[in-house]
């Protein structure tokens, strides 16, 4: 068909128009997976390196970081964070191998070997001083402190009653000699190694006792094996759950002292912006109120718990002695 000027002119109009929608459409499409691409391939990723000395206090700590990573993540859409749970041993073999992480989560005890590995941490302060000089060296915060553990006292009401001791009584003179009547041990000792619970005592003259692991230990005076336990906040929530499915009652001292204290420090070759920004991000408030699902404590003053044993426990944390990282 042989078409006129005007047929010509329209067919021309109709095939501009239809080129210009094409390259819109176009335009739009690749716009649309770009910002997609973003968000599923981030441009920075932060690996965290987490170790567990300690024992906790319910729920596993290194998920809980998982999900504080992935909330991070959520607010920075170019940053994804990747957590790794690692033993000291694993640890330790990483090291030797030459690898290194953005972040370490670790003890005091592990955190002092680190020296080599880290470089100063120069983002936000958030905790509360007592708890960030335990971390600080010549006036360089080296370690940051974002959760913490204590210690107390535990006492069977049975075993009070027995020895005609109330509870007011327990608190002021936790180690009167009538407490041990009918036990082969007075107190036992639950010890994550080379950490040191009998600091938190030592204002007392210590009475006779067993050093075991926090778990044995906890099996001993659940046995009435001892009069009395020396744990952490683990075994308060042991004590608890076994008093709510019908078990024995009991009472607790919170003491002030600690030196179970998470610490997280930056890796000598990090991504030091984004690693700043994660450690900051773990000691404010959103971070620090949500440690109640792993029933750990704030090391940043927050007021988490209302229920006994944990609001005593916190009490004791707000003034305690913080055995120092270095």
């Amino acid at each position: 068909m042989i078409m006129n000027k005007k047929q010509k002119r329209l067919l021309c109009c109709v095939l501009t128009a239809g080129v210009g929608m094409m390259l819109l459409l176009l335009s739009v499409f690749l716009s649309g997976e770009s910002e997609k691409d973003k968000e599923a391939n981030p441009s920075t990723v932060i690996e965290v390196w987490h170790v567990d000395s300690f024992e906790g206090g319910r729920g596993s700590r290194a998920e809980f970081l998982k999900r504080r990573a992935l909330s991070f993540t959520e607010k920075n859409k170019d940053t994804l964070i990747l957590v790794r749970a690692l033993s000291e041993e694993g640890l330790a073999d990483a090291l030797s191998k030459g690898l290194l992480p953005d972040l370490f989560s670790v003890s005091g005890v592990i955190a002092k070997k680190l020296l080599p590995y880290i470089q100063p941490y120069c983002g936000a302060l958030h905790a509360e001083e007592h708890f960030a000089a335990s971390g600080r060296k010549n006036g360089e915060q080296l370690f940051l402190p974002w959760h913490t553990g204590g210690y107390l006292l535990f006492a069977y009401n049975s075993t009070l009653e027995k020895a005609g001791i109330s509870t007011e009584n327990f608190t002021e003179n936790p180690f009167d000699s009538r407490i041990q009547s009918g036990k082969s041990c007075f107190l036992a000792i639950g010890e994550a190694e080379e950490h040191q619970p009998l600091s938190a005592i030592e204002k007392w003259q210590i009475p006779k006792h067993q050093v075991l692991s926090q778990v044995e230990a906890y099996r001993m005076f659940c046995a009435h094996g001892s009069a009395l336990l020396l744990g952490t906040q683990r075994d308060f929530f042991r004590l608890q759950g076994r008093a709510e499915r019908g078990g024995e009652s009991f009472v607790c001292h919170a003491l002030p002292y600690t030196d179970l204290v998470q610490y997280l420090a930056i890796g000598k070759d990090a991504k030091k912006e984004q690693a700043t920004g994660f450690a900051s991000y773990l000691t404010e408030e959103e971070s620090q109120t949500a440690l109640t699902e792993i029933g750990m404590l704030s090391v940043c003053g927050y007021p988490l718990y209302t229920g006994y044993g944990c609001r005593e426990l916190e009490q004791a944390l707000s003034k305690a002695s913080v055995r120092g990282v270095l």
